[in-house]
């Protein structure tokens, strides 16, 4: 992307749909700052990508893969991957680590914006307070296994997220909702990200955390993907690094 000007927000993490929402958040590098008390990091790194060769018309799926090499056992995290619509539109899929059994980890799939709907008992109405669609489910992931997350068209305006364990071979269902008339099939790129959206003391305690983002791929594995660039940033962005490879990045955050 020529242009580092693409938008991301935030949602409020008090509730159950947590999740990132569309413009607010500029993706812009920001200079470390000192820690401070009750710091809320956010976006700590943001990956760029694209589907190379995607049709003109955009992409009925976009999907990749996702190894979550170390997390803490306590919510605060999000890794996910944002993908937007021809109009604008913009959604996440994505992981997020809990404390323990009574409460295991979670996989969330959303959409932002006016003239979403469901009728699945993942979701729910809204978005952050605003118009979309959220849902989410239990998914008792294990961290160092490769799993594949996947948006995909399932009729005209009714798209659906699932996750696959590449080494069960099972697929979970996370969510699925109808999009807006104008919303268009999917754009050819995307910003996969790295988030701690609970506060914590300073930035020395924001607890380590590994992940690898494999490159997307569209219309199943029609066509293939690449990690065009990366940033570091928000108020503990000295506490967050990648490594950009051939097949996809790496980050490292907290610690």
């Amino acid at each position: 992307m020529a242009a580092r000007t693409a938008r991301l927000s935030r949602l409020g993490r008090t509730g159950q749909w947590a999740g990132v929402a569309a413009a607010a958040l500029a993706l812009t590098l920001q200079t470390p700052s000192p820690a401070a008390a009750a710091v809320t990091p956010g976006h700590m790194i943001n990956a760029y990508t694209r589907v190379d060769g995607a049709p003109a018309d955009g992409l009925t799926s976009i999907s990749y893969h996702i190894t979550i090499n170390e997390q803490p056992d306590a919510k605060g995290y999000f890794f996910a991957q944002a993908f937007y619509f021809k109009n604008g539109q913009v959604g996440y899929i994505g992981l997020q680590p809990r404390a323990d059994a009574t409460e295991p980890n979670r996989a969330f799939f959303s959409v932002f914006g006016a003239g979403t709907t469901d009728s699945d008992v993942n979701c729910a109405p809204g978005a952050d307070g605003g118009e979309g669609t959220s849902c989410n489910i239990a998914y008792d992931y294990v961290t160092g296994r490769q799993y594949r997350l996947k948006i995909q068209q399932l009729s005209a305006r009714v798209w659906e997220g699932i996750a696959y364990d590449t080494v069960t071979g099972a697929t979970q269902h996370i969510g699925t909702w109808t999009v807006s008339a104008s919303a268009g099939l999917l754009k050819p790129t995307g910003v996969a990200f790295v988030e701690h959206f609970l506060p914590v003391a300073d930035c020395d305690a924001i607890a380590p955390a590994s992940v690898y983002f494999s490159d997307p791929q569209g219309n199943g594995s029609t066509y293939s993907g690449t990690t065009t660039s990366a940033v570091t940033l928000g108020a503990c962005s000295a506490k967050a690094s990648y490594s950009i490879g051939p097949t996809g990045f790496t980050s490292t955050t907290g610690g």
